[in-house]
């Protein structure tokens, strides 16, 4: 979250001012600090109350703010979600604008969709992150397979799979099968788990026995050695 980067920003600021006059445990709060430089102790606290209290502070009505947070001097427009809206007529499938500071930050969005073969490279982090930000359709071929794939999702080549036994067929990981050897549930399609080096059914009812999730079905979880839901 770009928040937590301004916050981590500004803290080393803070504690670089007088680190000859201010003791370790004393950090951000030197006095020295505090008395010499209030503008840079002001922007370090407002960093740091955004950065661990963000959600919190979305849309918080004012008389709110100011007595949970009253140390957060800033303005209201910090404290807003970007705008979102689509566009079917744009050229670019996504589009960020802001101002220099970050602030009315709009996003648009291509309602029409790309072509069967080409995808749009959404990633969220940028989209908050970013000031500014067009992307456009991109073919597939081209996306990046940014951590291991299960059986069943997306890859490009057997190496993009989570399990060594799997292998990339018509861009899905292949998993083991019913009945087939594995090592770990991970290498078992959906709906399987892993038993005595086995891919079996998951339970299917609630109630029935256990001993972790994995043998439960996907919807349930494994507590007090039973299915629940």
């Amino acid at each position: 979250m770009p928040q937590y980067a301004e916050y981590i920003s500004k803290l080393k600021t803070v504690i670089n001012l007088q680190k000859d006059k201010c003791h370790t445990s004393e950090r951000e709060l030197c006095r020295h600090v505090l008395k010499n430089y209030p503008n840079e102790w002001q922007d370090y606290t407002n960093s740091k109350i955004m950065a661990l209290n963000f959600p919190e502070l979305i849309g918080i009505k004012d008389c709110v703010r100011e007595a949970v947070y009253p140390n957060l001097k800033i303005t209201e427009n910090h404290l807003k979600c970007p705008k979102f809206s689509c566009d079917s007529n744009m050229k670019e499938c996504l589009q960020v604008r802001a101002d220099v500071h970050g602030n009315n930050k709009k996003v648009i969005m291509n309602n029409t969709p790309c072509e069967v073969n080409e995808f749009c490279p959404i990633d969220p982090h940028k989209i908050f992150s970013n000031n500014v930000l067009d992307e456009y359709c991109i073919p597939k071929s081209t996306n990046p397979v940014l951590a291991k794939r299960y059986p069943g999702e997306d890859c490009l080549k057997n190496e993009d799979c989570v399990s060594s036994i799997s292998t990339c067929f018509e861009g899905k990981c292949i998993g083991q099968e019913l009945n087939e050897p594995c090592a770990k549930t991970d290498e078992c399609v959906v709906g399987l788990y892993c038993l005595n080096n086995i891919c079996k059914n998951q339970l299917k009812n609630i109630g029935d026995s256990c001993v972790d999730d994995y043998q439960c079905k996907n919807d349930q979880a494994c507590y007090n050695n039973k299915c629940i839901k």
